[in-house]
């Protein structure tokens, strides 16, 4: 068997098949995006109104839909592009389908399991039905979005997104997240309806959600499913969080500590925090520059002490320290 030593960052390897010669990697695409498309549907014979569809059978009664005019409900899912879908419509407080025949042209044709039929392109769509039938209907333009950024420091793997109800849950891990070097976060972008109520979590590394306290006044105090939970207001904003915990993202900028009273010796087994003033932090913790948390005490780090760790040699790192309310973040180089 081929072998590989495996050190502590992410690597890529290429080989020629049946020889050792290395070849040239070759990046993977990055995840498509998905396109939003508006579902609309006229004159339901009950409310509350849903849509159910391929993209999550398992999700009964699917997504609720919005009255946006008249008789007129509403609902926008972001999809992946260029794929085909079933759905159909449901409604009532015990929720019913409509009633479709497999002899409709809007339909599969299945006489077992007749959904409505989707062949979705690569841009934003609308599309209009009047209940159970084929018949079109004039679309009528949901409300202005607002763009949400999503934004989380101290994740402990990579890579990492955002998750959340405004899919109906139903495109797990969720959104892809990018690295911004300048603040330590990992963002994405969502555009979500004003004023909405929103449910969401951050997934990193091989799908692992974070874990949050029911208790926590961040969450939905749902003590099976806890999950982020905030109202949206009628304009652009960020919501920036800290991985698993309620704490809002702190500035990261090359500062001294205490007046210069604390110095950062790295090594490649241990970091010591040298000082004459200074007993203890309350806090330390070590990323690689794209982000991720190679290193995280469990409270307070006493200084003038080797405290074990496992770093590389011509790596850059970042280095936080907490010291009582504050956050203190330098830049260092192990070489």
């Amino acid at each position: 068997n081929r072998t590989i030593a495996v050190g502590a960052a992410d690597t890529a390897i290429c080989y020629t098949w049946a020889t050792c010669n290395t070849c040239v990697v070759t990046p993977p695409p990055p995840p498509p995006v998905p396109v939003n498309v508006t579902f609309q549907v006229e004159s339901p014979d009950s409310t509350p109104v849903h849509i159910q569809g391929s993209w999550n059978w398992g999700s009964f009664p699917g997504a609720a839909m919005t009255l946006v005019s008249g008789t007129k409900y509403t609902v926008t899912l972001p999809l992946m592009p260029n794929a085909p879908y079933e759905f159909k419509f449901n409604n009532g407080v015990a929720p019913t389908f409509e009633a479709l025949t497999p002899n409709m042209p809007c339909t599969n044709g299945n006489a077992q399991y007749t959904n409505r039929t989707l062949a979705l392109g690569g841009a934003d769509t609308t599309i209009c039905f009047t209940w159970a039938t084929c018949n079109t209907c004039p679309v009528v333009p949901p409300p202005t979005p607002i763009n949400v950024k999503f934004a989380v420091q101290g994740t402990d793997s990579t890579p990492v997104y955002v998750f959340g109800n405004w899919n109906n849950w139903n495109n797990f891990p969720g959104a892809p997240m990018t690295f911004n070097a300048s603040n330590g976060t990992y963002e994405a972008t969502v555009s979500l309806a004003k004023g909405a109520t929103i449910e969401y979590l951050y997934v990193n590394g091989t799908s692992t959600k974070e874990i949050l306290d029911s208790n926590w006044t961040c969450t939905n105090n749902n003590p099976q499913y806890t999950n982020r939970k905030t109202t949206l207001g009628q304009v652009d904003t960020t919501l920036c969080n800290r991985w698993a915990s309620c704490n809002a993202c702190t500035p990261l900028g090359i500062n001294n500590i205490t007046n210069s009273s604390v110095n950062i010796v790295l090594n490649n087994n241990f970091i010591q925090l040298n000082s004459k003033t200074v007993n203890n932090v309350q806090g330390l913790e070590i990323f690689d520059i794209v982000g991720k948390q190679i290193f995280a005490s469990n409270g307070n780090v006493k200084t003038n002490e080797n405290i074990s760790v496992n770093l590389n040699n011509n790596t850059i790192y970042l280095v936080r320290v907490k010291e009582g309310n504050n956050y203190f973040t330098v830049k260092a180089i192990l070489k």
